[in-house]
């Protein structure tokens, strides 16, 4: 009986044991978060920038920190790193309005233009990658099972014009699907100019002439890259080759 109990003991022992650094780091993450929010209630935007840095540093990738790093940045009059911290927590939280209101607001203070989004592409950022990815599995099943149950059974059902109609359908919904998943994962890689003083040329080199001058914070789709350059497209429809150093992608 003696040894029952100390084989217990020692379980319990080795189990607190165990579990006690994932609760320490997890208690740690929580009190840098409280700092940083308790310095920028203070209007300390520094701290809590620099606090919020290094919760990202350390692998720490939400929404909410994307969002209170990128409201530090806009308190701190940095537009162009808060416009990429925010459109990262709108991507990963599509549907939040604080997001979208936090962004409406630093395009009007900063003259930030908005880079429109085609109808569909709108509709499809509705939803995040995870949710198309877990459409796009669900509707591939169900393909391959429409197709392939006509050739193992026969039942009469699989010859009807609603199996045939099931098959058109998650056919389609594949389609669809992919599609959503490409767009919320920037089938067109976007980023963000985070740097002042940036200018859009006509060719990846030091001497070619000027298009026009980059705004911070505002959005490019991206296109290809050669010599350090990263020819885009800008919020207006203009096109041309910007420093690779100068633009912060949205998702590697």
């Amino acid at each position: 009986m003696r040894h029952w109990c100390f084989f217990l003991v020692f379980s319990i022992s080795a189990l607190k044991t165990h579990s006690q650094p994932e609760s320490l780091e997890s208690s740690s993450i929580q009190g840098r978060f409280d700092r940083a929010r308790i310095a920028f209630e203070n209007g300390d935007w520094p701290t809590a920038i620099t606090t919020y840095q290094g919760l990202m540093t350390d692998g720490v990738q939400t929404w909410a920190l994307n969002f209170n790093l990128g409201k530090s940045l806009y308190k701190n009059n940095e537009p162009g790193p808060a416009m990429f911290h925010l459109e990262r927590a709108r991507i990963l939280a599509p549907n939040n309005s604080e997001i979208k209101e936090l962004l409406s607001q630093v395009r009007e203070d900063f003259d930030v233009p908005n880079y429109t989004l085609r109808t569909w592409e709108r509709w499809a950022r509705w939803f995040t990658p995870n949710f198309w990815i877990g459409t796009l599995s669900i509707a591939g099943w169900i393909t391959l099972f429409s197709f392939l149950l006509p050739q193992i059974t026969k039942f009469s059902f699989y010859k009807t014009t609603g199996f045939y109609f099931i098959q058109v359908f998650s056919a389609l919904f594949v389609i669809a699907s992919t599609a959503g998943f490409l767009v919320t994962r920037n089938w067109y890689r976007e980023g963000i100019v985070t740097d002042d003083e940036v200018t859009l040329k006509l060719a990846p080199t030091q001497h070619s002439p000027e298009l026009r001058g980059m705004i911070p914070g505002e959005k490019t789709r991206i296109q290809k890259s050669a010599r350090n350059h990263l020819y885009i497209v800008a919020s207006d429809g203009s096109s041309g080759w910007i420093k690779a150093e100068h633009v912060d992608l949205l998702w590697e």
